[in-house]
Order: structure tokens, then sequence, then C-alpha cells
């Protein structure tokens, strides 16, 4: 349902974009913002990316952690269409590109710290039975499975 949203929000933004009454700029001028656009925004998201990456290797022992993190990593490739399909439109303004770019690294700055927090949380402990070792992550306090002993 939230994904559903995120996408019917992003449709609504590229809309706007796309039909935004603005006067339209040199050409020269729109290709210098495209790439000065690119060389800042294209960094930051490939930053969330990695983090966004970084936190489903760790937590993905977690079903809720993985699923906030698979439909964080949909919005942000659905993100990037948008901003690039803007981008490669002419009369698309680039203020409002701008101000989509900042709106969705904000949400994404805001989930990165929620999965920031869940990393900070999660213990590991090494369970024994016999010869075999198993190693429990957890967020919180892991248990290790009937039969083993924490060593």
């Amino acid at each position: 349902m939230e994904m559903c949203m995120k996408k019917v929000f992003l449709l609504c933004i590229a809309i706007s974009l796309i039909f935004a009454s603005t006067p339209a700029m040199a050409e020269g001028d729109r290709v210098d913002d495209v790439i000065a656009f690119k060389a800042k925004y294209d960094i930051e998201f490939d930053a969330v990316l990695v983090r966004f990456a970084a936190a489903k290797k760790k937590l993905a022992f977690d079903a809720s952690s993985t699923a906030l993190i698979k439909n964080s990593i949909a919005n942000l490739t659905e993100t990037r269409r948008v901003i690039e399909q803007n981008l490669a439109d002419p009369n698309a303004p680039m203020a409002n590109v701008i101000r989509l770019a900042d709106e969705q690294l904000g949400m994404f700055s805001l989930t990165n710290f929620k999965l920031d927090n869940l990393m900070a949380k999660v213990k590991t402990v090494t369970c024994v039975k016999g010869k075999t070792v198993k190693k429990i992550s957890a967020i919180g306090t892991p248990k290790c499975p009937s039969g083993y002993k924490k060593r």
C-alpha cells in the first residue's frame, strides 16, 4: 500500500514537471544545469544505494527490515527513472527536478536513519551443539535454537 502511494506521488510529480509552465531556457543553459545536477545528485543517490545495500546484507535475517529495504530500493530506482526522464525533457523545469531530488533524498535519509538504528541493535551470539557451531543474529537479544548452548 505504501509503495503504491509512493508511485502515485512520483507520477504526480512527473506530471507536474512535464506540464509546469515556465519559460523555456536557452539550450546551452539547460545542458549546463543538467551536468551540474548530475554532478551533485548522482553521487548522493549512489551513496544512498550503497547504504541500502549494506543494511540489506546486515539485516537479511529480519523480514520487516528486508521488506523496508526492498521497497526503498524500488522507490529509489523509480525516483531516478523519473528524474532522468525529466532531465531529458528540455521543457521540464530544473527547479522542479531539483525539488523532487531533494524531497526524495530527505525521505531516503529518514529511512537510512531507521536502518542505522536497527543495525546498531543487531547482536550476534555463537551457539554450540556438540561439534556444530551456529552464529545467530537478531535485533535485541538473540536466542540459541533448542538443544544449542550459548558459547
